[in-house]
This record gives structure tokens, C-alpha cells and sequence, in this order.
């Protein structure tokens, strides 16, 4: 009887014992669960429009996307939130292209966006001038594939010089005959400086305009003497004959501009225009020839062609009527005549008549 009770007291110790380890075992188990549990961390990626959740121990970003097989480019941007211990957030933000023109040259970057000014400082582009244009404007959201142009413009300012032209001033002058001029005040030119600001657009110019213009010189102006004095006079000259120029006869000579007429010896002739130059004489040798090919002679005298046409018939006295040179006819020229020096050039029989003749003032009378 007391060996069974031995043993009933053995076995019931035994039973203690292994309880007790189940029960130490359960709550090491326990124990563990809850320390598994603190650590566990429930990670949301987002990455454009794809959410994926993953429960992990680990801390670290990098490891917790490559478990989560996202990849990173190097100007993609990782931004990380955590809502408590156990509760973290992570936001892919991917980079796109950004084209940025600056002056003409383009650059293209990668942004995960913001404000175009945002960008350009992230591009270190140089800052704005006063006058640059930038489009969009700066406050603008950038998206993808945008195109930013900046158009860098300067100003510039030149210097210049013009002449300033004078202006001619005609005043009428009764102490001379009519069809009479005579320059009083010659002119001059002035000169002024002018100031162009010249506009330019990423180095090319694309318009300018005067800005200031100053007269630094003014000018003279001309004045030129008309004469409106209507000549009419009866005086006794000497009229060169057609077989000696310097042989005289005395006649009387009434000369009206208002009517054209010119009366001589009491033959009234009639013209067409009235010529007042500077006249000349001249003879010539035997066997010489006119430039229109005739034999030279009295009547036949030199002009510039194209003031006077050859054949061209013309009554000629002196300006103060001192001197009648008689009927005319255009057949001959020379070199002072072209060069507008000389009215007309009157051809004398001899070089002593040249000699008294002269040079003096003409009229032509062209009929």
C-alpha cells in the first residue's frame, strides 16, 4: 500500500514539472509575438497612380523599395512620411524632361516639377534683367515636356552725325533788272547729332529708334537777289556790221521785258526768252571751222549746246546796252562755255576787237 503511494507522489511531481515548461513556454511564445508585433512597420508606396503596402522590420528606405521592387532614378525624388511607429508613408515623386531656352541656346533638364522660377534656380540659370522676358512667367506650376524660353534684350545707344541742309531764300531786289539774280549770302550746311537706341533680342537687333537729335552747327542760309526792274532805255550805241565787228554806227535801242520786244533803230523784234550771262570774244584763223562744221564768221557764236541749241537764232547787246552785238546764230562751243563759265562766246573779225570787246555782262535774246 505505501509503494502505491510512492508512486502516485512521484508521477503527480512529474506532471507538475511538465505543465510548468508549457506554461513557461507559451508565454516565452507570448513574449515574442508581442515583441514581433512592436517592430512590425506597415509601409504605403506611392508610386504615380499604383499604392502598394508592405509590413516589414526593416528601417531602412532603400531596402524597403527594393523589397517592394521600385526603382530609383537618379533625379526621381523619395518623399517619406511616418503617421506613427508603426504606420509610414513613402511618395515617389519621377523626374520628367524640362526644356529650358536662354538666349537662343536650349538646355533640357529633369524635375519632379514646382514654379518655374523653382526650376530655373535648380538649373542655374542666370538671374533675369530688367528688361528680359521670360514665358511662362515665374510663378507658373512646370509640367512635363514644358518649354521654358527666356529672351535675353539689350539696349544699345550710337552716335551720329547729319547734315543739316540750308535753305534758299529769294528777295526780291528792284535795283536790278528784271530776270537779274545774285547770290547775297552763300549757303552752308549745318550739322546736327543724332542718338539711335538700337533694341536687341538675344543678341540680334530687331528695331531702333531716335531717341534725341541736337543741332551742333546750323546752318547759313542762302539768300539770292531777284531782280524785278523793268528795263526800258534809249541809248546811242555801237552796233557791230557784218563786215567788221569793231565798226560802229550809232543807234537806238529800246529794250521792254514786260512785252518781250526789243527796238532797234525803230525795228521792234520780238523773243521768246532772255539769257543774262557772262560773255566773251574770239576770232579764229583761216580755214578753221566751227564745231557744227561751218565756216566761222561775224553772227556765229559759241554756247554750251544744251543751254543754247546749234541753229538756235538769238539777238545779242551788251547788259548796259553799250554795246550791240546784233542777229546771232549758235554754231559754235568751247570749253568755257561747257563749263557754264561763259554765256556765249562772240566770234570778231580780228584780235584787236577781241581785245576791245572784252569780257563783260550779255544779254541774249533768243527768237
Amino acid at each position: 500500500m505505501g509503494n502505491v503511494i510512492n508512486a502516485v507522489r512521484g508521477l503527480g511531481e512529474k506532471l507538475r514539472s511538465r505543465a510548468a515548461s508549457v506554461v513557461m513556454l507559451a508565454v516565452v511564445c507570448a513574449m515574442l509575438a508581442v515583441a514581433i508585433t512592436a517592430n512590425l512597420t506597415s509601409v504605403s508606396i506611392r508610386d504615380g497612380q499604383e499604392v502598394t503596402t508592405v509590413i516589414t522590420m526593416r528601417r531602412d528606405t532603400k531596402t524597403i523599395l527594393n523589397k517592394a521592387s521600385v526603382a530609383i532614378s537618379v533625379n526621381d525624388q523619395v518623399v517619406e512620411t511616418s503617421v506613427d511607429d508603426n504606420t509610414r508613408s513613402i511618395v515617389i515623386l519621377r523626374a520628367f524632361p524640362v526644356t529650358i531656352v536662354d538666349g537662343g541656346k536650349e538646355i533640357s533638364i529633369e524635375t519632379v516639377g514646382g514654379f518655374v522660377n523653382d526650376i530655373l534656380l535648380e538649373a542655374g540659370i542666370p538671374a533675369l534683367g530688367q528688361d528680359d522676358v521670360l514665358t511662362p512667367a515665374e510663378d507658373a506650376q512646370v509640367t512635363e515636356g514644358m518649354t521654358i524660353n527666356i529672351d535675353r534684350v539689350t539696349f544699345e545707344d550710337k552716335r551720329s552725325t547729319q547734315s543739316v541742309a540750308y535753305s534758299t531764300e529769294k528777295v526780291k531786289d528792284s535795283s536790278m533788272l528784271k530776270g537779274e539774280t545774285k547770290v547775297s549770302v552763300k549757303g552752308v550746311n549745318g550739322e546736327k547729332e543724332i542718338i539711335t537706341r538700337y533694341k536687341y533680342v538675344n543678341g540680334e537687333c530687331v528695331s531702333s529708334k531716335v531717341v534725341s537729335t541736337k543741332v551742333t552747327k546750323k546752318p547759313v542760309n542762302e539768300k539770292i537777289l531777284v531782280g524785278t526792274k523793268v528795263k526800258t532805255t534809249t541809248t546811242t550805241t555801237k552796233k557791230a556790221s557784218s563786215k567788221s565787228s569793231g565798226s560802229s554806227s550809232k543807234s537806238k535801242i529800246n529794250t521792254d521785258t514786260k512785252s518781250g520786244t526789243i527796238t532797234v533803230d525803230g525795228k521792234t523784234i520780238k523773243y521768246k526768252k532772255l539769257l543774262t550771262g557772262t560773255g566773251t570774244a574770239y576770232t579764229a584763223p583761216k580755214g578753221a571751222k566751227c564745231s557744227t562744221g561751218c565756216k566761222p564768221g561775224v553772227g556765229k557764236v559759241a554756247v554750251n549746246p544744251k543751254v543754247i541749241p546749234y541753229g538756235t537764232r538769238m539777238f545779242i547787246t551788251s547788259a548796259d546796252g553799250k554795246f550791240v552785238y546784233g542777229y546771232a546764230v549758235a554754231a559754235d562751243t568751247g570749253g568755257a562755255m561747257l563749263s557754264g563759265r561763259v554765256l556765249c562766246d562772240l566770234y570778231m573779225n580780228t584780235e584787236r576787237e577781241c581785245y576791245n570787246f572784252g569780257r563783260r555782262k550779255i544779254n541774249v535774246y533768243i527768237l
